[in-house]
């Protein structure tokens, strides 16, 4: 079982080193639902990694696409590192906050971008639009098909129209992004480094549920680290596979008690 191999490989690898836990949001701790407000975190999930870091060399992060309001508002005041936007927005334990600057610059091309958005579809094409601030999400999986095509040109348009502005095509989506090079891997980059921690003496485990959390998985497996990806996917390179945020939770129960008990 998955499971089982996750928690014997940690066991096995973590010895008299620190453990830096990180996870996704959406899809890893939250199953993915098709209105992204009703995606809410349950307290006993929350509770879990609360434990989980307060154990001795133990720390939790989470690293979301989500932006930092949200985040903040998920897990409240405590001591577990936010990774907003990919990282590009950070809370530390002590409060300390960082943002990316060039992320910080393009706000105004994105609100413009949101303007026109909302202008140019409709409500009966019924996308979702949510602003995170540093990026935008257009959500078109509930676009009825005869509207579809309308939203995909209005996207090639503001595409040409902003040039000064980064859009994505994924799966049911598009995200609209300040035009710079950021990834989660950079985010773990920043992370660790506001962190000042000595990568040789921490094992780190990174899990999420999407081709967006593939470049952490490269830069944990560069690392020695140990990489999960939640639900079916056809080709990844994590080291291990779970099917949904339900087993994500008895990783957690399961890493609390072996800590617990070494």
């Amino acid at each position: 079982m998955s499971i089982n191999l996750i928690i014997n490989k940690v066991a096995e690898r973590i010895k008299d080193r620190h453990l830096f836990a990180i996870f996704d949001r959406d899809g890893t701790l939250v199953p993915i639902i098709s209105d992204p407000d009703r995606a809410i975190l349950h307290n006993d999930v929350l509770e879990l990694l609360l434990k989980l870091d307060s154990l001795p060399n133990t720390r939790v992060a989470i690293l979301s696409a989500r932006d930092l309001a949200q985040l903040r508002h998920d897990f409240k005041n405590n001591d577990l590192i936010l990774g907003g936007n990919y990282g590009m927005e950070l809370l530390m334990p002590n409060q300390m906050s960082w943002i990316e600057p060039k992320a910080v610059q393009s706000r105004n091309l994105l609100l413009a971008a949101k303007r026109e958005l909302e202008e140019q579809l409709p409500e009966e094409t019924q996308v979702i639009l949510e602003d995170k601030q540093l990026t935008l999400c257009l959500h078109w999986h509930l676009t009825p098909s005869e509207y579809r095509e309308k939203v995909h040109s209005c996207i090639k348009l503001l595409k040409t129209k902003y040039s000064g502005l980064l859009f994505k095509a994924l799966a049911t989506s598009y995200e609209i992004w300040p035009y710079m090079q950021w990834d989660k891997s950079n985010g773990l980059i920043q992370i660790t480094s506001i962190l000042k921690l000595d990568l040789d003496e921490c094992l780190i485990l990174y899990i999420g549920d999407s081709d967006s959390d593939e470049p952490a998985f490269a830069w944990v497996n560069n690392r020695q680290g140990i990489t999960v990806r939640v639900g079916q996917s056809a080709e990844s390179i994590a080291q291990f596979s779970v099917k949904s945020p339900k087993e994500v939770k008895e990783i957690l129960k399961l890493l609390i008690a072996n800590i617990q008990n070494s």
